[in-house]
C-alpha cells in the first residue's frame, strides 16, 4: 500500500535535493563525484526535462490522404498552400531539349484540379506507399501526353513535391 506514494515522495525529495546542487546531493544520497561535471550540467537536465515532456503528449494521426486529395482538388488557396515551392518537375511546353528539369513558382501558380478522369481518353493509375502517393494520366490517343504528381507526407500533412506536364 503506498507503492506509487512513495515512489512520489522519492522523486520530490530527488528533486528538491538536485535543486541545492550538486554537493548537497552527493552528500545525502553518496552519488560519486566523478560523474559530477556530466550529471549536473544544467543543458543536460533541461533536455531530459523537455524530452520527457514531450515524449508524453498527443500526438496527432497523420493527415488522411483522401480527405487531402479532395480539398487538394476542390480548393485553390489550399491548393497553393500544400506545395512545396519552388515545385520540381517536367513542363515540356516552357522548357529547351537541353533542360531536364523545371521549376513551378508560387506566384505563377495556376489552380489546376484533377477533376473526374475520362477514361475513354485517358488511363489513370494511382499508387500507394505509406508516405508517397504517385498518380499518372496517360492520353490513349496521343501518346506524349503525361501528366505526373508526386505527393509526400511530411510531418504528418500531405504535400504536392513533384509534377510532370508532358506534351510532346
Amino acid at each position: 500500500m503506498g507503492g506509487r506514494k512513495e515512489e512520489y515522495g522519492l522523486m520530490m525529495k530527488g528533486i528538491k535535493l538536485a535543486a541545492r546542487g550538486p554537493k548537497s546531493f552527493r552528500k545525502k544520497t553518496g552519488w560519486p563525484k566523478t560523474t559530477e561535471a556530466k550529471f549536473w550540467n544544467p543543458i543536460s537536465w533541461l533536455s531530459i526535462l523537455i524530452l520527457f515532456a514531450c515524449g508524453h503528449g498527443n500526438q496527432a494521426s497523420p493527415e488522411d490522404f483522401n480527405s487531402f486529395y479532395e480539398k487538394f482538388n476542390t480548393d485553390e488557396s489550399f491548393q497553393k498552400s500544400r506545395i512545396i515551392f519552388p515545385l520540381r518537375g517536367i513542363n515540356t511546353d516552357e522548357m529547351s531539349v537541353l533542360d531536364t528539369v523545371y521549376y513551378w513558382k508560387k506566384e505563377d501558380w495556376v489552380f489546376f484540379p484533377i477533376a473526374e478522369i475520362d477514361t475513354s481518353q485517358f488511363n489513370y493509375s494511382i499508387e500507394y506507399q505509406p508516405a508517397l502517393v504517385t498518380e499518372e494520366v496517360v492520353s490513349k490517343e496521343f501518346l506524349g501526353q503525361v501528366f505526373r504528381r508526386k505527393y509526400e507526407l511530411l510531418n504528418g500533412k500531405w504535400y504536392l513535391t513533384y509534377q510532370a506536364d508532358v506534351n510532346l
